[in-house]
């Protein structure tokens, strides 16, 4: 088994179910909230919603995937870069 199968199995899968079916009512709220709203261009916003929880999905999964000790190498870099800003 190699280290990144074995790191995807050994996920906090609790938290990411709660996490999508969070995202799942939320998308679904502003589907019901908004779908009856045509004229005033309300009707498509659960489909942004879509894109962003879908986005975020992929990046709470890369994360999830990170060795933890390369964030803690890299954390310096990244509070210096943005302690420039």
């Amino acid at each position: 088994m190699t280290p990144l199968f074995r790191k995807f199995l050994g996920l906090n899968w609790i938290l990411a179910l709660n996490m999508i079916a969070l995202i799942v009512w939320g998308v679904w709220a502003i589907y019901n909230a908004s779908s009856f709203r045509e004229g005033m261009n309300l009707s498509t916003v659960w489909r942004s919603q879509v894109q962003w929880a879908v986005l975020g999905l992929g990046v709470f999964g890369a994360a999830a995937l990170v060795d933890y000790k390369w964030v803690r190498w890299g954390g310096w870099i990244m509070y210096l870069l943005a302690s420039q800003g």
